[in-house]
């Protein structure tokens, strides 16, 4: 209204009452226009924004309006329009909420219907939740009568329609009775479908193009819970709703073309659908996402953890082609499995719906804006209803995924369980003694196959020797007696027994002899000896290398040994004996013949080309041992054959003996764990029989409790049925009748609650008919209640509403369950406040009663179930609280025992500690709110029992003739109720107990994890520290290489040679043990970079030796075994360890004699010296380390002996002061004196046995000196040339081993040094902070700064105005007015936090003048600004969060704050940097430069706060510990003054002597952090220097004439705030130093305190002790010294006792996890064979069960119980019940299968649904090659290769079953967290192929799992 505001006035004269504001709108057939518009379009405007509704019956005709007035003004627009902006922010939240809540009402719906399926209650949930939803959107629809609620009705109708249709679809188990129900319910939703229909076609000309959009939305929605229902993880939308929804886009367009007004309703719907797909595809492309990437992950790290091993495989096989292509192979694949898992990261189709549904809650959005602007009401009402129409949608859709069976818990599952158990158990039992039986038959088994084994071969001897032919018989004898030596070597070195070790030893002693003997004989009767000699050892190499297994590089040398026989055998010359050389051969041909053919017999591990070649060679070897088997017939014909069986049986006997060997190692470990099985499996036993003898009784009480109930509720029920006659009889009325009807109802509900609940099939019969008797009565009941009863639907719709509440109540279980039902009880009330009653009826007060009874019910029972809630949160909360303090005791008792982790102890204490008082304070809390909640409860409750009273009063004065008989029918129904209730609840009673032991359990198995993660924490920070050695043995390795590089270039000896290829071993050796112990990636590839090099060198090197060396084997061992005797060195740590390496340095000194050099060389003298060089640093360490044992235990003797000397001292000099245990004192010291001979003579044997083992190890280092220095002195005359270089290499060696075996002990010592040097530091700190400050003149200084401080403030404000105005006179830029707003800003709220901290009434007046002035010299500024700046938003908002920081910073107390200001700088920083300055403004610099500079000034004071907080809590630490030393002294000097109360201040000594280290350690932490904390804080402040000094240069360059101002301008703001901060410290200093001599003082007072506390209790001690002088005579005392020896005595047995139970506590604990951690590491893998009971008549087995395919007909075969009758399959034999199992199955050629594991008690009759919850873990490949995982939702699985054969592994205890590509070695899928509770077989399901010949299943021996993780 331009110019003015017009004034109109109209007044409405208006006859008759406007009905409320629920009712503004008029029907449109009552509609009509009544107001005839002025003509002005102002007028007309406005009138056509006020519609007037009239109520019914008011004829618009007879209304006469004279006239009407507005009043109209122009502020009121920009009210409205604020008002309107306001509204759509506010919905817009709202709606958001909604959104959020509607999300949040699906996952508790969820929820609840998952903790419902273990109940009965899951119909009543569901049923519940949706009635309610339909009820209030029932309610909501029928508000409007609009065009756009009729379809919103249509919608909603059409939606129950297809509902109940489904329904009756689904109901073919229920009863005739429900399914006419839902007939009849249909009927009427389709007749009133039908009715809107009709209504719709009159009212619109577009109704049909509607309801087709209509249709299509619901075809739509039909189709996503079809797809819902099939339980399928899809991808892609489905092409059908595409296409519908396709079509429904372009109806949507026409409708929206042709203006009608609805379309903008019906395309939010569609919206909203589209966006609810969009949202489940994007959660399905997430999870899928998340699982490929987890997937890929695995496979890369076990594709790694492969290539590792192959890469240091090809380091000992370097010429390994296979192995190189393996490895190549390898690297590609991990690299396609890293783009893999970046693909997966990255899913372009996710990014995609992301977009897709952004822009669809862009349109929805848009949409709801075009709703609102039509009808801002009916709108928001309209988007309620649409959200609810989702929600019933999405619960159906959730009911389809929900598994709704119902289980009730009860003990008679339990009770069959434990049976199962226990027959399994019994099982095990059985099948662990069998295992033990056939272990020790198969043990004794081989000791007499070998006893008869050796027993022939002597006799086969003894008759060689008896055909005179000694020689053969000779030789092999020596053979024999090799592999024995060996054998017994063997056995020597792997076993722990003392006594069999002994015995072994003497074995070897005793065959060495004879050994010796057979030779020497050999020696004297052989021409070569020598020669036969070398071929019997070189032929036990190559029986060791065959032992050991075959590769690449053991069978070259193999070969090469092989070769060297051959050439030795063909030297062979014994004067014309030629069947000795033919025996050698014989002999040799034999062990060829035997490898080859285990080579084949494993032929599963080997290729089929190498399969071909094995036979090849095998084949040749037979036939060229049969040449010589035929050539020594012709040459010895007597004894050919025998001389052929005795070489045969050496082969045996050698054999035997390997298997003897490697099978014995396992054998007693394998006895062991079987017996400590079957051990375990007879306590399981024993208490698996007492768990359910205690089951049985309680089922049985159960039972009994049940019967009891049952017939509690049928005298009830009976009794309730005879009252409702009576009423029937003697009252006719319609009060009686509603009764009827409502007892009816109640009833029928039971019956069919017990129904859903029942699985007997007579009781279902029975329930059946009681179910249709009450409905046939209650239908007649019902329709004589409507043809006498004026008000019959209001009657049904209150007996319905009552029925609802009781359903709801018996499921409530939280406050929002309560809401709804009070929700329903206010409605009930509403109605029954309706009812108006006619002909003396009494229905009102009836309902009244019956309503009021069961509120007053619900309240008791909603008091009780909340009030259990509570408590048991309550009581949740106090056990969490319990353990945290449990917790706190135990690791504080850990830190006295470790102090390795006191650190980690204490700061874990801290934690805990901190944990506490949240804890409590929310206990406090839960307690008040539980005390409120009861309370209002009961006031509710209260209320409802008088209103219950006041309405049974009035029934009884209306209807005194019938009172009595309906109340005695009321109080029936409340009895008979609560004996149904109490019915479930005694079922349910036991359930909650084993609930409550269950949580008992869990909390006790919590502090058990507790003690053990603080053991693990405590183990893991006892690892080896880093070396610093690191820089001395770099230095050592490049001399050494630079050496050797010498000794290369100036000789080219093979004696050079051979040290090269030596030190490049140990080289190669000590980077291999780094590799091993490091885990860092880096370090791992420089190493191995470094190893690569070292083995090409060493294998250059080696091949050059072998080609100019006539002996390269023998310097090869002799290197090999100097290797092998320095890492023994390494590891030794007893005489076991050092005898080993005796025997081998034995053996290299033998290898060395034998070297023969030619040519010059001193190869023989060099490996001399290195070897007497390496004995004597072995003989020093052995020296040392077996001296600093024997020290130890001598100086642990001799503490002990010290210790009971100290003890006699003590007791002797207590004889003097006491004479009242004088005997027990005297027994005491002469038991003490009994214990010092022994241990003197113990001291004195150990001290005589260190001196001869040091005497013994003497004499032999100084041989070894003596010899070393005898062959260094021949090397050098031998050559002179390279002796030096070659001495220096060889010591270079040594210090290079010696540096890296200081490596380790130098980082304990460092540490141990360091530890040392902080508490040296500690105390000196200690004596520093302990000098006293002059506290005084402090105070005195504080005073005189106090009056200073005001005249410097003064002078600075003063200053400040000045540039402030001089700034304004010489620039008018918007940079200095932005300038002028801040600083005024800064002083306003200085004036403001001023007038707050003062009491003055003038400086009040004063500041707040200032206060004004400064008011609107801002006002005025801040107006200009906006007036001139382009963003005076973005400045104000700089300047109020600038002004935010400062006031914040002001109240700053720890790191919370800080942080908050930190967040609040970040984004300042951020709208600084999005100014946009023009003009050459330069605002932007210049807030940069504010802030910064606040910023510098705040870090310095967050460096100062912090500092003094950390200060001030190390001082109060500090303090706490002088106190407690010094009561320790105190009490220490109390102790030689007092003899009365030695134990208790001694005891109280120890405890404060506990307190200390826990102090100390707290302090250093402290100081610690505080270190930390400055210097990250120095950090940024110096940063933010940097910028502040950048920020003003370039201002200066931006500004140079105003620079400088500006500049003065911001110090003196900085100066102004400095000064105002010093007057508040100045003014708190005082009250500080004060508070610091208050707390000095109470330490003073405390100490004082504790003295006068141990005097009093010194005199009380000294009068009890006095009184009791008086008044004992002797006897009495003597009886009581009596009584004290023997209370002493049995303490101590007690205490003894104790220590040795909790010893074996500790050490059954440990066993325990010991062998828990093996079995949970430990693959098992076995062949499986099937099980020929279990298999179809139709499956073929072979003869050793391991293959399977289908015959032509069925066999007849014995019907067994646990046969499979109808799908082929078959279970395997064993069966699996703990550890980790793997077997491997061959399904190469198999178009389609079907394997996996199946449990024991699964089903196998008829059909079988093949999924975890039936007991099948399987997959699948379908003839169409697709692979799945039947899992209870079906997985679509991905392979990369066709697998041709799959691994299963099964772990029981993590209840996993995973499958694997065995040829590729990689993950296929994993059933995860199962619950297996019986055995778990392998399970095959044959798949029929359609191919003529079909490909059988074959089992397989399982390869190495090493790769598995």
């Amino acid at each position: 209204m331009a110019g003015g505001s017009h004034l109109i006035r109209l007044l409405l004269l208006l006859s008759g009452v406007f009905e409320a504001s629920d009712s503004r709108h008029v029907p449109p057939e009552t509609n009509k226009t009544f107001i005839s518009f002025a003509g002005s379009a102002n007028v007309d405007s406005y009138l056509s924004k006020f519609p007037i509704t009239l109520p019914e019956g008011i004829d618009p005709k007879n209304i006469h309006v004279t006239s009407v007035k507005i009043a109209s003004c122009t502020d009121m627009e920009e009210k409205i329009n604020l008002l309107n902006k306001q509204l759509q922010e506010t919905t817009l939240h709202n709606s958001q909420r909604d959104e959020e809540a509607f999300e949040l009402r699906r996952d508790v719906r969820l929820l609840k219907m998952q903790l419902a399926t273990c109940s009965s209650t899951a119909s009543a949930v569901t049923v519940s939740h949706q009635t309610q939803l339909y009820y209030q959107m029932k309610l909501l629809l029928e508000t409007f009568d609009s065009d756009t609620f009729l379809n919103l009705k249509v919608i909603a109708l059409t939606r129950e329609v297809t509902t109940l249709q489904r329904r009756i679809e689904l109901a073919a188990n229920s009863t005739e009775t429900e399914i006419r129900v839902l007939k009849n319910e249909l009927q009427v939703k389709m007749n009133d479908l039908q009715a809107k229909k009709q209504q719709m076609e009159k009212r619109f000309s577009n109704s049909a193009l509607i309801l087709q959009i209509i249709s299509l939305q619901n075809q739509i929605w039909d189709l996503e819970v079809e797809e819902s229902r099939r339980g399928e993880t899809v991808l892609q939308q489905d092409n059908r709703i595409a296409a519908l929804q396709k079509q429904l886009d372009m109806k949507l367009r026409e409708l929206r073309q042709q203006g009608d007004a609805s379309s903008v309703m019906l395309e939010i719907i569609s919206v909203y659908s589209k966006i609810a797909v969009t949202q489940r595809l994007i959660s399905v492309h997430t999870e899928k996402s998340k699982a490929n990437y987890t997937d890929y992950q695995m496979q890369m790290k076990q594709k790694a953890a492969l290539l590792t091993k192959k890469i240091l495989r090809l380091n000992r096989e370097e010429g390994n082609t296979e192995l190189t292509k393996e490895i190549f192979i390898l690297q590609g694949e991990i690299g396609i499995l890293r783009q893999m898992m970046v693909n997966a990261k990255t899913d372009h189709r996710l990014t995609e719906l992301r977009v897709i549904l952004e822009q669809g809650k862009s349109q929805q959005e848009n949409l709801r804006k075009q709703l609102e602007e039509t009808d801002f009401t009916q709108a928001q009402l309209i988007m309620k209803i649409i959200g609810m129409m989702r929600e019933v949608r999405e619960q159906q859709r959730d009911e389809q995924q929900q598994t709704t069976s119902t289980s009730q818990a009860t003990v008679q599952p339990l009770l069959q369980a434990k049976e199962r158990e226990y027959a399994k158990a019994q099982a095990d039992i059985k099948e662990l003694q069998r295992l033990l039986q056939e272990k020790s038959e198969e043990c004794s088994g081989y000791e007499e196959r070998y006893s008869h084994l050796k027993t022939e071969f002597k006799q086969k001897i003894a008759e060689l020797n008896r055909t005179g032919d000694s020689k053969a018989a000779l030789i092999l004898n020596v053979i024999n007696l090799h592999d024995e030596l060996k054998t017994l070597r063997d056995l020597i070195s792997t076993t722990k027994d003392p006594d069999r070790l002994s015995d072994l030893q003497r074995q070897l002693e005793e065959k060495g002899e004879e050994l010796n003997s057979k030779t020497a004989d050999m020696k004297r009767l052989i021409a070569n000896p020598n020669i036969i000699l070398s071929i019997i050892k070189l032929q036990q190499e190559i029986w060791y290398l065959q032992k050991r297994g075959i590769n690449g590089t053991t069978r070259n040398k193999e070969r090469e040994l092989q070769t060297r026989v051959d050439g030795l055998i063909s030297e062979t010359n014994n004067k014309g004996d030629e069947s000795i050389k033919l025996m050698l051969k014989i002999m040799t041909l034999q062990s060829q013949v035997g490898q080859l053919q285990k080579q084949l017999s494993d032929h599963h591990m080997v290729k089929s080309a190498t399969v071909a070649q094995l036979q090849k060679d095998l084949s040749t070897k037979e036939k060229e041992l049969q040449k010589y088997v035929d050539e020594l017939n012709k040459e010895n014909q007597e004894n050919a054959q025998l001389i052929v069986t005795i070489t045969d049986l050496n082969n045996r006997l050698r054999t035997l003996q390997e298997e003897k060997q490697s099978e014995g190692q396992t054998t007693s470990a394998t006895i062991t764990k079987l017996k400590k099985q079957l051990k375990i499996k007879e306590e399981e036993h024993l208490r698996d029989q007492v768990e359910m003898r205690a089951l049985q009784n309680e089922l049985n009480q159960t039972a009994a409790q049940c019967s009891s109930f049952g017939q509690k509720i049928q005298d009830l029920q009976n009794g309730l049925d005879e009252k409702l006659k009576k009423l029937q009889s003697e009252s006719d009325s319609v009060t009686s009748l509603a009764l009827q009807v409502s007892t009816l109802t109640l009833q029928q509900e039971e019956l069919k609650r017990q129904l859903q609940n029942t699985d007997s099939e007579a009781k279902i019969q029975e329930l059946q008919k009681q179910i249709e008797e009450k409905n046939n009565k209650l239908a007649e009941k019902t329709e004589e209640l409507k043809a006498r009863s004026a008000q019959p639907q209001r009657f049904l719709h209150i007996i319905s509403l009552q029925t609802e509440i009781v359903k709801l109540v018996n499921v409530a279980a939280n406050n929002t369950d309560y809401s709804k039902i009070r929700a329903l009880q206010d409605h009930l009330n509403d109605l029954i406040e309706g009812i108006q009653d006619e002909n003396s009826e009494n229905t009102k007060l009836l309902f009244k009663v019956l309503t009021l009874q069961e509120e007053v019910a619900r309240l008791k029972k909603q008091e009780e179930s909340q009030s259990e809630a509570q408590l048991k949160k309550i009581k949740d909360l106090e056990n969490e609280l319990e353990d945290i303090r449990i917790q706190i005791t135990e690791e504080t008792l850990a830190l006295d025992s470790s102090d390795l982790t006191f650190s980690n102890l204490s700061a874990r204490i801290t934690e805990l500690h901190h944990k506490i008082k949240p804890l409590e304070v929310k206990i406090s809390d839960l307690k008040d709110q539980h005390a409120e909640n009861v309370a209002a409860l009961q006031a509710r409750l209260n209320l409802s029992k008088r209103q219950l009273q006041d309405s049974e009063l009035q029934l009884k004065d209306a209807d005194a003739k019938n009172f009595k008989l309906i109340m005695e029918i009321i109080d029936l129904r409340e009895q008979l109720t609560k004996a149904q209730k109490q019915t479930s609840q005694a079922a349910g009673k036991n359930i909650n107990e084993l609930e409550q032991q269950l949580q008992t359990q869990q909390r006790e198995n919590k502090k058990l994890e507790n003690s053990n993660r603080a053991l693990q924490n405590e183990l893991n920070q006892t690892a080896a520290q880093c070396s610093s050695f690191g820089q001395k043995i770099q230095d050592l390795q490049n001399g050494l290489d630079e050496k050797l590089k010498k000794l290369q270039s100036e000789s080219d000896s093979v004696t050079s040679l051979a040290l090269q290829v030596s030190t490049l071993t140990l080289q190669q050796e000590e980077l291999k043990r780094q590799l091993q112990n490091t885990d860092s990636e880096a370090k791992i590839q420089e190493l191995q970079k470094q190893i690569e090099e070292k083995n090409n060198n060493l294998a250059e090197k080696t091949e050059e030796l072998k080609a100019r060396s006539a002996q390269p084997q023998r310097f090869l061992h002799i290197i090999s075994l100097q290797t092998e005797i320095v890492k023994l060195m390494k590891v030794a740590a007893n005489n076991t360890d050092y005898s080993k390496i005796r025997a081998m340095q034995d053996h290299l000194n033998d290898l060395i004699e034998g070297i023969q050099d030619e040519n010059s060389e001193n190869t023989k003298l060099l490996f001399k010296v290195l070897t007497l060089q390496e004995e004597v640093a072995r003989l020093k360490k052995q020296e040392e380390s077996q001296s600093e044992a024997q020290l130890k235990k001598i100086k642990d003797l001799e503490n002990r002996l010290e210790d009971i000397r100290i003890q006699i001292t003590e007791k002797t000099l207590a004889l003097d002061s006491s004479d009242l245990t004088f005997s027990n004192l005297s027994a005491r010291i002469t038991e003490l004196h009994h214990k010092i001979k022994p241990l003197e003579v113990k001291i004195s044997d150990l001290k005589d046995q260190h001196a001869e083992n040091v005497a013994a190890l003497q004499a032999r280092l100084n041989l070894s000196k003596r010899q070393l220095q005898d062959s260094e002195l021949q090397l050098k005359d031998a050559d002179a040339k390279n002796f030096k270089l070659i001495m220096e290499i060889i010591d270079l060696r040594e210090q290079l081993t010696k540096a890296q075996k200081q490596t380790s002990q130098a980082a304990g010592k460092n540490i141990n040094e360091l530890e040392q040097q902080l508490q040296t530091q500690q105390r000196e700190n200690k004596k520093l902070e302990n000098s006293n400050r002059a506290l005084q003149n402090e105070l005195n200084q504080t005073a005189a700064q106090c009056s200073s401080f005001g005249q410097k403030i003064q002078d600075l404000q003063i200053g400040l105005d000045e540039k402030l105005k001089k700034l304004q006179n010489e620039s008018n830029s918007v940079t200095s007015l932005a300038l002028q707003v801040s600083t005024l800003t800064l002083q306003q709220e200085e004036l403001k936090r001023q007038l707050q901290n003062t009491d003055s009434e003038a400086k009040i007046q004063e500041l707040q003048k200032q206060i004004e002035e400064k008011n609107n010299n801002l006002a005025e500024k801040t107006e200009e600004l906006k007036a001139r700046s382009a963003q005076p938003q973005r400045f104000l908002h700089i300047i109020s969060l600038q002004t935010e920081i400062v006031k914040l910073v002001n109240v700053a107390a720890n790191n919370t704050d800080y942080s908050k200001i930190r967040a609040m700088q970040d984004h300042l920083n951020d709208l600084i940097e999005g100014i946009q300055d023009e003009n050459s403004e330069n605002t932007k610099l210049l807030f940069k430069v504010l802030t910064l500079q606040e910023e510098v000034a705040r870090l310095k004071k967050q460096e100062e706060s912090q500092s003094e907080a950390q200060l001030k809590k190390i001082k109060d630490l500090e303090n706490e510990l002088e106190d407690i030393r010094n009561q320790i002294t105190e009490k220490t000097l109390a102790l030689d003054s007092s003899d009365l109360t030695f134990s208790n201040l001694s005891a109280r000594i120890m405890e404060l002597h506990q307190k200390i280290k826990p102090l100390e350690v707290k302090i250093s932490d402290l100081k610690d952090q505080h270190a930390e904390n400055v210097a990250a804080l120095q950090a940024r402040l110096s940063l933010s220097k940097r910028q502040l000094q950048d920020s003003e240069l370039q201002l200066k360059d931006a500004d140079a004439k105003n620079f400088k101002l500006l500049m003065e301008i911001i110090d003196l703001r900085e100066q102004l705030t400095k000064a105002q901060k010093q007057a508040s410290q100045a003014a708190g200093k005082n009250i500080n130093e004060l508070e610091q001599q208050l707390q000095t003082q109470q330490r003073e007072n405390k100490k004082l305190e504790n003295s006068n506390r141990d005097l009093k209790q010194m005199l009380k001690e000294l009068k009890m002790c006095c009184n009791d002088q008086n008044t004992l005579s002797e006897e009495q005392q003597r009886q009581l010294q009596v009584c004290q020896q023997d209370m002493d005595r049995l303490e101590r047995q007690l205490q003894e006792r104790d220590t040795s139970l909790k010893q074996l506590q500790q050490e059954n604990q440990s066993l325990q996890n010991q062998l828990s951690n093996l079995e949970g590491r430990t693959i098992f893998t076995r062949k499986i064979t099937l099980d020929p009971n279990t298999a179809n008549p139709r499956i073929a087995l072979s003869a050793d069960y391991t293959e399977m395919s289908t015959a032509e007909e069925i066999q007849n075969v014995h019907d067994h119980q646990g046969r499979f009758d109808v799908v082929v399959a078959v279970l395997g034999d064993t069966g699996f019940s703990s550890g980790r199992h793997y077997w491997e199955v061959s399904v190469a050629g198999k178009s389609c299968y079907h394997l996996g594991m199946a449990s024991e008690s699964a089903l196998r009759r008829g059909s079988i649904s093949f999924n975890p919850t039936n007991g099948y873990w399987t997959i699948v490949k379908n003839k169409q090659g697709q692979y799945r995982a039947a899992d209870n939702r079906p997985v679509q699985l991905t392979v990369q290769t066709q697998p041709l054969t799959l691994g299963i592994l099964l772990d029981y205890k993590k209840g996993q079953v995973s499958f694997y590509d065995a040829g590729a070695r990689s993950h296929i899928y994993s059933f995860q967290s199962q619950k297996f509770t019986d055995k778990i077989h392998p399970f095959i399901n044959f798949c029929v192929e359609d191919t003529e010949r079909r490909t059988p299943i074959v089992l397989l021996t399982p390869g190495s799992t090493d790769w598995i993780k």
